[in-house]
């Protein structure tokens, strides 16, 4: 007996494939979109926290408006800029590095899904520097990083040490003017004469020029000393204590031009003209100096009638 085998309808392997395919690329397109909407146009990932840290003399309120623009507005008209995957750490460097030059570093944080966190650091304000072309504010490397008034309120606040260069050294932005011991030396003069004399002196000091190193400085009675960097200070302070302590008089003092300490071991002042101490000291010189000529001159021989001899 023969039996015919019964047959059953088939899906097409075809058809099953296709379906597959459609159903891998409508989730392909499906997961894109969701992923698209948290990233651009959910809240999820809007900035909601904004902070500023590490600055001390910069305002802050000033460094938020150089930020804000990067988080405001949208792109092509629908894109809210106000989401963390969309902030540009890079503009927001570059555009507090350009607009304050007392930042020396910025560092943008992002901190998922809704923090944004700008770390500035500073240049610390060491000394104005007065060149050629002006008026200079230097940082704790001694480099120039802007020019400024000495008088503007926001310099004098911080009560910074000026150097006058007499010679007239030309100075450029980002230019490291002085030395690293120039600097501590000039700074070291206004603390040591503070904590090591009376002797009280202004923020005032200048030099001939870089090179032969010395550094006048004005004391509030108005007399000058003049310093050299050359020559540890701590010895020069000594050495002025010794002469101010056991040579010059306190009422003497005003009458004072200027005290050098230039030289080791060694000290050597001056009054001023018309003061009864230069007079003396004028009076001194010239009859020292009459003694000398008086000794220094040729003996005439004489004969036995007590007359000068002919040579």
């Amino acid at each position: 007996m023969i039996y015919k085998r019964k047959k059953y309808p088939t899906v097409s392997r075809n058809h099953s494939r296709g379906f597959l395919q459609f159903l891998f690329w409508f989730a392909l397109i499906a997961f894109f979109g969701v992923v698209g909407y948290v990233l651009f146009f959910s809240s999820f990932l809007t900035v909601t926290s904004l902070r500023i840290s590490g600055e001390k003399n910069v305002s802050e309120e000033k460094l938020l408006e150089r930020v804000k623009p990067e988080i405001s507005g949208y792109i092509w008209k629908f894109i809210s800029r106000n989401n963390l995957f969309l902030v540009r750490k890079s503009i927001i460097q570059k555009n507090i590095s350009e607009n304050f030059r007392q930042i020396k570093g910025v560092e943008v944080r992002k901190r998922f899904p809704s923090e944004l966190e700008v770390i500035v650091s500073e240049r610390i304000p060491t000394m104005l520097f007065q060149g050629a072309n002006g008026w200079f504010i230097l940082d704790e490397n001694a480099v120039a990083y802007d020019s400024v008034d000495p008088a503007a309120e926001e310099i004098v606040r911080y009560d910074l040490p000026r150097l006058v260069d007499l010679d007239g050294k030309s100075v450029a932005l980002g230019e490291t003017v002085l030395n690293g011991d120039y600097v501590t030396y000039v700074l070291g003069i206004k603390e040591k004469m503070k904590s090591d004399t009376e002797i009280m002196i202004g923020s005032d000091f200048q030099t001939p020029s870089l090179i032969s190193k010395d550094i006048r400085a004005k004391t509030q009675e108005g007399w000058g000393i003049y310093f050299n960097e050359n020559i540890n200070l701590d010895k020069e302070i000594e050495m002025l204590n010794a002469v101010l302590n056991h040579e010059i008089e306190k009422k003497q003092r005003p009458d004072l031009e200027y005290i050098d300490l230039r030289i080791d071991n060694k000290v050597y002042y001056k009054f001023r003209e018309g003061t009864p101490e230069e007079t003396a000291r004028l009076a001194a010189t010239a009859a020292d100096q009459a003694a000398t000529d008086a000794a220094t001159q040729p003996v005439v021989p004489v004969d036995d009638s007590g007359k000068k001899k002919k040579k």
